[in-house]
């Protein structure tokens, strides 16, 4: 009773449907549990559909629909009818819907990967489907079967409750959804995705936008206009991780062959034919397009003999899916069609209520393809014809042939359907193995990183049957201003001192590890302004590799300069530039950010975890001992600590701290001048309870010495604290300026 349905005006409802009783669907209803109804009297249909019965039922459809296809070479057609030639090996972002927060319509994505591209005789196309959290592919040469996430699955399947529905009609794989997306796939290299018109405007890729517009199909993800083909290409070909494609042809690309143009016309003139086998087919839809890229695409690839009749089929299924009845076109020396054992091709075949799962799940096509039929007596059992005593199991809406074991989940199950009875049993992979999936089937496997002993931070991964390590994140250290330092730890600091110092050196406790360092030499800058990093060493094995302060766009290798971007090593280490910004980077994931004045950002892979040293800490997660000597002594004054990792250099007149006696010193701590920041009854006091006090005694400590005592200096480091505050929300007694006689 729980999931019985509602009854509204003599009319029955199935629990959670949406109906509309009054005219002109004004007035909308929905049946939830037991059996009541909710009503909405302020409704009215989406833009692009309208109100009308079907089946009996009033509801909002569609006022049409937008259809997008790609095939042969790589011709493309978008919604709105503009065609472009897409030559390359890469995946391509199909069509796409646009995210927005008062988003209405289902997601999907439809992505298609050129499998085969130049020097092969077939190009095809793998089809790639994301939808309701499903992620669903269709290969190139299996009809009857697909992968929804990665695990084969027999045809017909049914996915939550008909959300989506995959199933084989003639040659043709077809998915659909309840929501209107269809997309008819010729196992080959031919797709058709179509999208009901309640998507106009909020589809977005190589298909264009669905706007009614051609001039405009050339929108970038970024919102832009390509202003050419290839830019609009470029920026639709998706990233694969480690995978290098090419977007384009080049020199490469197949010309028609004038030879063989005339030919070949004649060859595609079959579907233009006014008293051909389509003729019935031209007044409702139009040869042109198909003959027109049938005659380009076909004289271009003269090796591949079946691109002229996959042509021809894809306009014989667009007849056919708009309900035109076509003439047989086929015989046994022009594109004939093989079928498997016990069956026969025909024009309009029924592989929807001719398989064993239609037997247990009642399934019609809603329109019959040309195809394999089975013989009388047989059906079929995936791409096979069987009798009906071999036929398998349905369960949940997936099929499942007989005698087949299939492995569940993570392996977590191994299931049999025999005699028509699917039984499970509980299964787990031994110790030293792992589930892995082959041809879309899970399996226990030998694990390859059983034995393997990776860094504290870093994980084992499978790469060509070997185990690797790899770092499972990343940490950075920064210098920047005059200068602030931060921590791979996140420790923060300042320090003026005008020396070389080790900002961060591989410690040598791991000798496996590729050793680094990376020195920086600071300068006195003019004024009162403090220090800043003068340059950076970075020493690498068999390069050193300086960047100066004001050298924008070079770098010094071994003493000779160079000009970005450069590779050494055979592009091990690369440095490039981008805007203002230069990038040094190595293959052990060394990398350094720079600007050549007031930025420098250091990151290291967590391979590196306890294994770096310097002024940058010692990356543990540890903040506590961020200040350490080279000698693993901790010391609380920062100028004492950082004197610990200079280093010698020819500058004889660096210094750690700017020239102070102790008398000096003793002064500038007073309450007349730094020490105000400290005193718990002073103007100060309650800030200090929300923003660390931290460096500021210091930072003041160190303008009023170098300054001598400069009223200016001094009051501008006040002024630093007080900016802390106020961005911590924290408010500062009126009267500092007064009780410290700054302006």
């Amino acid at each position: 009773m729980e999931r019985c349905g509602c009854t509204y005006e003599g009319q029955y409802y199935h629990l959670g449907q949406m109906f509309y009783p009054k005219k002109q669907c004004n007035y909308s209803c929905i049946c939830g549990n037991q059996g009541r109804v909710a009503c909405n009297g302020r409704f009215s249909c989406s833009p692009n559909s309208h109100c009308r019965i079907r089946n009996g039922v009033q509801a909002c459809h569609p006022v049409g629909k937008g259809s997008c296809s790609v095939s042969g070479s790589g011709t493309y057609q978008s919604y709105d009818g503009k065609q472009i030639n897409v030559p390359g090996n890469c995946m391509y972002r199909m069509v796409e819907v646009i995210r927005t927060k008062d988003q209405k319509q289902i997601h999907f994505s439809v992505s298609v990967q050129q499998t085969s591209s130049h020097g092969k005789v077939i190009i095809t196309r793998k089809v790639n489907i994301v939808v309701a959290a499903y992620n669903i592919t269709l290969i190139p040469g299996l009809p009857w079967e697909i992968r929804v996430d990665q695990i084969r699955a027999v045809l017909p399947l049914v996915l939550q409750n008909g959300l989506v529905k995959v199933y084989q009609s003639g040659s043709f794989i077809i998915l659909e959804t309840s929501f209107g997306l269809r997309v008819t796939y010729d196992t080959v290299s031919t797709a058709t995705v179509e999208i009901p018109s309640t998507y106009k405007k909020a589809v977005r890729g190589l298909c264009g936008n669905y706007n009614d517009k051609k001039e405009d199909d050339f929108l970038l993800p970024n919102g832009k206009q390509a202003l050419s083909a290839t830019q609009f290409v470029k920026g639709w070909t998706l990233v694969q991780e480690k995978v290098i494609c090419k977007t384009g042809c080049g020199s490469k690309c197949p010309q028609p062959d004038k030879g063989s143009q005339t030919k070949v016309e004649n060859d595609c003139k079959i579907l233009i034919w006014e008293k051909g086998p389509f003729a019935k087919c031209h007044s409702k839809v139009s040869p042109k397009t198909f003959y027109d890229a049938c005659a380009k695409d076909v004289a271009s690839q003269l090796k591949d003999k079946t691109l002229l009749c996959r042509y021809i089929q894809k306009y014989v299924v667009s007849c056919q899916q708009a309900g035109v009845s076509i003439n047989i076109w086929r015989n046994t020396t022009f594109c004939p069609m093989t079928c498997p054992a016990n069956s026969h091709y025909e024009l309009c075949a029924d592989t929807c209520s001719s398989t064993c799962a239609s037997l247990m799940m009642s399934h019609t096509c809603p329109v019959c393809l040309e195809g394999c039929q089975c013989d009388e007596g047989y059906v079929f059992d995936g791409g096979k014809c069987k009798p009906l005593s071999d036929c398998g199991c349905l369960v949940r809406g997936r099929y499942y042939k007989s005698g087949e074991t299939s492995v569940l989940g993570n392996c977590i199950e191994a299931c049999t359907c025999k005699s028509g009875q699917f039984s499970c049993k509980p299964m787990r992979c031994k110790e030293d193995q792992v589930c892995r999936k082959k041809d879309g089937i899970p399996s226990c496997v030998n694990d390859p990183c059983f034995k393997k002993t990776c860094r504290e931070r870093e994980r084992c991964v499978e790469k060509g049957n070997k185990p690797v390590c790899t770092p499972v994140s990343k940490a950075s250290c920064r210098a920047f201003g005059d200068p602030h330092y931060e921590t791979f730890d996140g420790s923060q600091f300042s320090f003026q001192g005008t020396c070389s110092y080790v900002l961060v050196k591989t410690s040598g406790n791991d000798k496996t590890l590729t050793p680094f360092s990376i020195i920086n030499k600071n300068r006195l800058a003019s004024g009162a302004r403090g220090s800043y990093m003068k340059s950076a060493i970075i020493k690498l094995p068999g390069h050193e590799i300086v960047i100066t302060h004001g050298e924008r766009n070079k770098v010094t290798i071994d003493g000779k300069i160079s000009s970005l971007p450069v590779k050494l090593n055979s592009g091990n280490i690369t440095i490039t530039k981008s805007g203002i910004t230069g990038t040094l980077k190595t293959d052990f994931g060394l990398e350094v950010t720079f600007d050549w004045g007031e930025f420098f950002k250091v990151t290291v892979p967590s391979s590196y975890y306890k294994n770096v040293v310097g002024m940058c800490g010692t990356y543990n997660n540890d903040r506590s001992d961020d200040f350490v000597t080279p000698a693993g002594v901790r010391v609380p004054d920062v100028v004492q600590w950082a004197a610990s990792w200079s280093v010698p250099d020819n500058d004889r007149t660096c210094w750690h701290f700017p020239a102070c006696t102790e008398q000096e010193k003793q002064r500038y701590r007073g309450p007349e001048y730094c020490g105000v920041l400290v005193d718990k009854t002073g103007p100060f006091a309650n800030c200090s309870k929300t923003v660390t006090l931290a460096q500021f005694p210091n930072d003041c400590l160190f303008y009023a010495c170098l300054t001598r005592g400069s009223r200016t200096a001094y009051c501008k480091a006040l002024n630093s604290y007080v900016n802390s505050c106020m961005l911590a929300k924290t408010p500062v007694s009126l009267q500092w300026k007064q009780i410290t006689k700054c302006p």
